[in-house]
C-alpha cells in the first residue's frame, strides 16, 4: 500500500489529489523502465521483438524491497526478446529465475548475442553461476544464440580504491516481471488516430508497431496472482484501429 501526503488549503489540494489519482490509474503498477532507459542503439538496429519479457530480481526476498541498515540493496534485471508464449507459465518463469532461493549475483557477466541483433545478459557470483542463469533465461526466447561470452568485471578507477563500489557476491531473488506485446499496425491509420493511440499505446521508434505492456507481475509470492490468465490476455490483446 502506498501513501502520499498532500498539504495545503482545500482549494489547492483537491486538483492535486485528482491529478495523483489519474497518474496512479495510468501507471497501474507498470514498470517505468519499460518506457525509459532502454538502449537506443539496440532499439534502432534490432529486429522488432513482438513479445518481450523483463525479469527483475532484488536482494530482498519480499516486500518491503529494501536492504537492512548498513547493507547494500541490489536490483538486477534481464530483458528477454521474442518470448515463447507457451513458456509463460508462472511456475516455469519463477523456476528459471532461480526459484524461491534465488541465485548468487556478483562480478561475472554472461552475455549472449542473438540472431535478431539483440542481447541478453545476467551476472553471477562465479563464471558457472552466471553461465547457468543465462542458459535459464535463453530457454524463454525463440531467438538463436550467435555467441556467448562470460567475463569477470574488474575494478578500475574509483572501483579500485572505493570499498563501497566493490562487487561483492549477494543472493538475489526473483521479484517480478512484465510482458510487452507488440503488433504491426498500418502507419496511415496510426496517423489518423494518433490522438487515440497516444492515450492507449506506445509506438516504437520505427513508427509502425504498437505496444501494450502488462502490469508488474509478482514472482516473490508462492503462487501466481489469481487473475494471472486475465493479465496475460490483456497484454496480448492490442486493439489497433
Amino acid at each position: 500500500m502506498e501513501e502520499i501526503i498532500v498539504s495545503g488549503s482545500e482549494e489547492t489540494v483537491k486538483p492535486i489529489i485528482t491529478m495523483l489519482m489519474g497518474i496512479s490509474q495510468m501507471l497501474n503498477n507498470r514498470d517505468i523502465g519499460q518506457f525509459v532507459g532502454e538502449p537506443l542503439e539496440e532499439n534502432i538496429k534490432a529486429v522488432p521483438s513482438l513479445l518481450t519479457m523483463k525479469i527483475v530480481w532484488y536482494s530482498a526476498k519480499e516486500p518491503p524491497f529494501q536492504a537492512p541498515v548498513g547493507k547494500r540493496f541490489i536490483k538486477a534485471e534481464c530483458n528477454i526478446p521474442d518470448v515463447y508464449k507457451s513458456k509463460l507459465k508462472w511456475e516455469t518463469i519463477k523456476q528459471l529465475a532461480g526459484g524461491a532461493n534465488g541465485y548468487e549475483w556478483g562480478e561475472y557477466l554472461a552475455l549472449a548475442k542473438l540472431d535478431n541483433n539483440r542481447q541478453m545478459h545476467v551476472r553471477g557470483a562465479t563464471k558457472a553461476i552466471a553461465s547457468k542463469q543465462l542458459d535459464n533465461m535463453l530457454e524463454l526466447t525463440k531467438a538463436k544464440v550467435t555467441s556467448i561470452s562470460v567475463i569477470q568485471l574488474t575494478k578500475a578507477g574509483r572501483r579500485a580504491s572505493g570499498q563501497t563500489l566493490e562487487i561483492k557476491p549477494a543472493r538475489i531473488y526473483p521479484a517480478n516481471f512484465i510482458i510487452v506485446n507488440s503488433k504491426k499496425i498500418d502507419a496511415t491509420q496510426q496517423r489518423i488516430y494518433r490522438d487515440e493511440i497516444a492515450t492507449r499505446k506506445l509506438s516504437t521508434l520505427r513508427g509502425d508497431y504498437a505496444k501494450r505492456g502488462s502490469q508488474r507481475i509478482p514472482l516473490w509470492t508462492d503462487k501466481p496472482p489469481k487473475d494471472y490468465k486475465q493479465i496475460l490476455n490483456n497484454a496480448f490483446n492490442i486493439d489497433v484501429v
